[in-house]
């Protein structure tokens, strides 16, 4: 079951999309409903759709890199660092004032659900 929604990208951005949204909703509840609903708005709709284009990204990332040695580090790298980036400039541009914490379960499960995505597509 578990497998079918992590290779389902429209269930998994959006489950991705509920919860990071509302993760990052409720860690600027303190700072007042503007604040929340940007905050899930932002990181929201960025699970969306990172969870829609890392899937194909790092298929196109196994392919171009394969003969690499390493290719799978570094394609999981290279998803990793911009899963990071665009949000924090997101939350910065629109003043969120929590931004690590809005991040935080996206940071760890994405970067968990790419390393599994990559693992089982490394064997096909």
């Amino acid at each position: 079951m578990m497998l079918a929604i992590l290779k389902n990208p429209i269930i998994s951005a959006i489950l991705a999309m509920l919860f990071y949204g509302t993760w990052a909703a409720f860690s600027n509840f303190d700072y007042g409903y503007s604040s929340s609903k940007n905050a899930f708005v932002i990181q929201g709709s960025f699970a969306f759709f990172s969870t829609l284009l890392s899937g194909h990204l790092a298929l196109y990332l196994i392919q171009k890199l394969k003969g690499m040695p390493q290719h799978l580090l570094l394609s999981y790298l290279i998803i990793v660092i911009l899963l990071f980036t665009v949000p924090f400039i997101l939350h910065s541009i629109f003043l969120t004032p929590n931004k690590l914490m809005s991040m935080a379960p996206g940071m760890i499960m994405g970067s968990a659900y790419i390393g599994i995505f990559l693992h089982l597509h490394s064997k096909t």
